[in-house]
């Protein structure tokens, strides 16, 4: 009985969305119906939809972006969880986590889906301001091994020789160099 009394306030609040047109109204609706979903009636599905609804009326909302964000990665959905740090980086613009997000999305892209050209778009961003990003200069290792592009290869593995501290690893760098 109590779901049911759950499931008629979310009925109610979702049409007063229809009824209400303020923009910060909208999302408190939204939120509330998220809350309801999440903690009332347990359904993870229908909370992240409403955390979705946030996310599309304001992409810079931190609490529907990191649950969208947990949910997807426990769930596997990586291409949801692509277009969600998408949505937060287009309306975000440069600065502040701006970073942190390409970074994500081209680990997920070269890791998790294995898209190489598709995740090398995000670490060339990286690269413009991190040209030292020990992450985005592995990726380049295999982009280029893949592309059969040994002199960009070549480029890149004398950078990270450079760069090691560990003098065995440097000493691996060297032989793959050779």
């Amino acid at each position: 009985e109590a779901n049911q009394r759950w499931l008629e306030l979310s009925r109610h609040l979702f049409e007063r969305i229809r009824k209400t047109p303020r923009k910060s109204d909208r999302l408190s609706i939204y939120f509330r119906l998220a809350e309801i979903a999440q903690a009332s009636l347990q359904d993870e599905q229908q909370a992240v939809h409403w955390h979705r609804e946030v996310l599309r009326l304001d992409p810079t909302s931190t609490d529907s972006l990191q649950y969208c964000v947990d949910f997807f990665s426990a769930n596997e959905m990586w291409r949801e969880l692509v277009g969600a740090y998408e949505l937060a980086l287009r309306s975000r613009g440069r600065g502040g986590d701006e970073g942190a997000m390409l970074v994500q999305i081209a680990m997920i892209l070269w890791k998790k889906l294995g898209e190489l050209k598709a995740a090398e778009s995000y670490f060339r961003r990286i690269k413009l301001s991190d040209p030292k990003n020990r992450l985005m200069l592995q990726f380049y290792s295999d982009f280029y091994t893949a592309q059969q592009d040994w002199r960009r290869l070549l480029g890149v593995l004398t950078t990270r020789q450079q760069m090691e501290e560990n003098a065995e690893r440097g000493l691996e760098l060297a032989m793959e160099m050779a």
